[in-house]
């Protein structure tokens, strides 16, 4: 699939000009190799233009280094970018991963652990005041 690679190329280029982090860039080109891999070794040649939903969902599932549900949700994210790359490309006529809903993800699981004046820390900061 050579074809795969210039596309992802391509994209890649597109996505450097947005003014990234350049892990940021690192991160989405794993992932779409990734998952260029994954269609690569399917036993039935898969061609790209008949990529559907149900390829899609399969090659979530068959991701086992899964975790967590932010690793799901950003993976999503990257091959959401380049489903909308195929489709300005004319490989696709519909983006099938835009209705695809990612695992919820909860506003509170970002937030940062709690400072607290533990004697056990000499540097907390109600010592400070």
């Amino acid at each position: 699939m050579r074809r795969w690679d210039r596309l992802m190329e391509g994209y890649l280029e597109e996505y450097a000009g947005r003014g990234r982090s350049a892990g940021r860039e690192a991160h989405v080109a794993h992932g779409l190799g990734r998952w260029g891999r994954w269609m690569k070794r399917r036993p039935p040649r898969v061609q790209l233009e008949r990529v559907g939903p149900d390829l899609l969902v399969s090659y979530m599932h068959a991701q086992k280094s899964f975790r967590s549900k932010s690793t799901v949700y950003a993976t999503l994210s990257v091959m959401r970018g380049m489903g909308d790359y195929l489709v300005r490309e004319g490989v696709w006529s519909a983006n099938p991963l835009r209705w695809m809903k990612g695992p919820k993800l909860s506003p509170y699981s970002r937030l940062p652990k709690r400072i607290d004046a533990s004697p056990t820390c000499p540097h907390s900061l109600a010592q400070r005041w």
